[in-house]
């Protein structure tokens, strides 16, 4: 016996089978044959019971080394010579101590390549299975993928006749296992797997089953598109089942599958999603998952209507809630399929679907998506309603707006355009000066007349009405004095003082402050009563960063700011007047 051996050996005697196991296997990491020949090897001589030192693995907080360890059983798993019914115990125990982490079932296919090593280890378990079925863990489709790797009528035949069991545990656990059969030697078995499965599900109506029925038929689909009628008959014979594991399952496999399915039953699959309950984010999340994978080998117009089919038929759907599809439409590599459908969207003018148009293009006041519509879809009648949808509804997105209004100028007569540049002057350019200067500026030497022209127009207005107001500006009396500014501004830091002085209850860390918080200058200061009951002062400093941002102006007014523009708009009408 060499030194590890014997390390290994009295690490089980004195119950520290598990740390001495992680050492080991930390210094082997990348080369760990060896350990599992001297485990196995141990084992197989009766040196050490590998089953019952892993059994006492616990995935608990304090053990961070959970899944390591595990992996090493995983690894030694299909080399052992054990009894299959202690296997299955183990494996059960560290499956379920896993949790919902991704890896929890990677014991699985090492149990069925242990299992496939020995037809008696897949009689025995089948067996005890029947016999005993265990409710919360699924043996019985480890047993027959196994007897199937070994002899594959027998055990294909035997899964077929399960399909009849009393027991519907049993009959589910069997639909799984013949979607983990591989026919790519005897088709035709997966032919009859799909009428055996429709049959016997005729009149069943439980929940488990039909899911899992309806996961199977499509893998297999997947693999052979001739089974297409036989699965549509399944399809049109559980319209309208709507329970929450039979949708997800199509979802799931309409995002792992889409590929392999034809646009046809792609298209009837996804009509099962109406009535959506969005608290079921698993289902949100696949059908997302899917329309993102879509929009690469989709055009506008498909996309659009599977948009729309979700917007019609589920009452509470919000569009935003698809947002890696979102994420991805609205990347500049498909600015065009974005403008289709935020056009196509728009001139439905329904409320909804103006909400939802305008949830797909609005991102953030720093982040404005350029795009313009879809002009192959717009009538002259059209334009002045686009136009308005524009400006309103993209008010703190001026970029946005602008991009446009701009795109669709060259359908536009005079009288349109004269209407165009007012409201754009009046409710952009007034408000974004600096955006809307710097935009247009790129578009004076465009190609298109009424685009240049335009551009020309309000930028002109835009630099007088500044020289304007900056001459307006310096008549001192218009101004709020220096006194008014400084009231003004010590009322906000007096309701900011009294805001601050009040405690936060709801928080759970309120009491390890004072009431009085202090904020002056780059600095925020604060107390708490330290340990030792004294009170601690605590001085950080902000952070420093910078910005820039244009606030849409109208948006800012104060009781003193308020005079300012009232007396603004005064002078415009005055020099109007004037003008006239």
């Amino acid at each position: 016996m060499n030194e590890l051996e014997k390390r290994i050996v009295d690490s089980t005697k004195d119950g520290t089978f598990l740390d001495v196991l992680y050492e080991e296997y930390r210094k082997h990491i990348g080369d760990d044959d060896e350990l599992i020949r001297t485990l196995v090897g141990l084992h197989n001589q009766e040196k050490i019971n590998i089953i019952s030192e892993f059994g006492l693995l616990r995935n608990e907080v304090s053990n961070s080394n959970f899944f390591i360890i595990r992996n090493i059983f995983r690894n030694l798993l299909p080399l052992l010579n054990v009894p299959v019914e202690e296997v299955k115990s183990c494996v059960k125990q560290l499956t379920i101590e896993a949790g919902s982490d991704m890896a929890s079932h990677d014991l699985i296919l090492p149990f069925i390549e242990f299992c496939s090593a020995d037809i008696e280890r897949v009689e025995s378990l089948l067996e005890q299975e029947l016999k005993v079925t265990d409710d919360d863990f699924d043996h019985i489709s480890t047993a027959l993928i196994s007897g199937y790797k070994i002899n594959k009528k027998t055990y294909f035949n035997k899964a077929v006749q399960l399909l009849n069991h009393r027991n519907p545990i049993i009959v589910q656990r069997v639909i799984f296992a013949l979607s983990r059969f591989n026919y790519n030697e005897e088709p035709e078995l997966a032919a009859t797997v799909v009428k055996e499965i429709i049959t016997c599900t005729k009149s069943i109506e439980d929940e488990q089953i039909l899911s899992t029925a309806i996961n199977t038929l499509i893998t297999l689909l997947s693999d052979y598109e001739e089974l297409e009628l036989d699965i549509i008959e399944f399809i049109e014979h559980n319209i309208g089942n709507n329970s929450p594991e039979f949708i997800f399952r199509i979802a799931q496999q309409l995002n792992y599958r889409h590929d392999s399915l034809s646009e046809g039953i792609q298209q009837l699959l996804f009509n099962f999603f109406k009535n959506l309950d969005t608290k079921y984010i698993g289902v949100i999340e696949q059908i997302d998952w899917y329309i993102y994978k879509k929009i690469s080998s989709s055009n506008a117009l498909d996309i659009s209507k599977l948009l729309e089919h979700l917007i019609d038929n589920n009452h509470s759907f919000q569009i935003d809630i698809l947002s890696h599809s979102l994420q991805k439409i609205q990347t500049q590599e498909f600015g065009e399929m974005l403008s289709v459908i935020f056009t196509r969207w728009l001139l439905k003018r329904e409320m909804i679907y103006c909400v939802s148009a305008v949830k797909l293009v609005k991102t953030s006041t720093s982040d404005q998506i350029k795009i313009g519509f879809d002009t192959g879809q717009v009538k002259v009648e059209d334009l002045m309603y686009l136009v308005n949808k524009a400006i309103s509804w993209f008010i703190l997105q001026p970029l946005t707006s602008l991009n446009f209004i701009l795109s669709i100028l060259s359908m536009c007569s005079d009288s349109k355009i004269k209407l165009i540049e007012k409201n754009t002057f009046n409710y952009i350019a007034l408000n974004y000066s600096s955006q809307t200067k710097y935009f247009l500026q790129e578009h004076l030497n465009s190609s298109d007349k009424n685009t240049m022209n335009f551009s020309k127009n309000i930028t002109q207005q835009l630099e007088d009405f500044l020289q304007n107001f900056s001459n307006f500006h310096k008549i001192k009396e218009l101004r709020p004095s220096t006194k008014q500014r400084s009231e003004y501004a010590n009322h906000q830091q007096k309701l900011f003082d009294e805001a601050s002085s009040e405690p936060r209850e709801e928080l759970s860390f309120s009491s390890l402050f004072t009431k009085r918080v202090t904020l002056y200058g780059n600095k925020f200061i604060h107390k708490r009563q330290g340990s030792n009951g004294e009170m601690v002062r605590q001085v950080m400093p902000f952070s420093k960063m910078s910005h820039s941002i244009d606030f849409p102006s109208l948006a800012n007014l104060t009781p003193h700011t308020l005079q300012y523009f009232l007396s603004k708009f005064q002078f415009e009408d005055l020099i109007n007047e004037t003008n006239s």
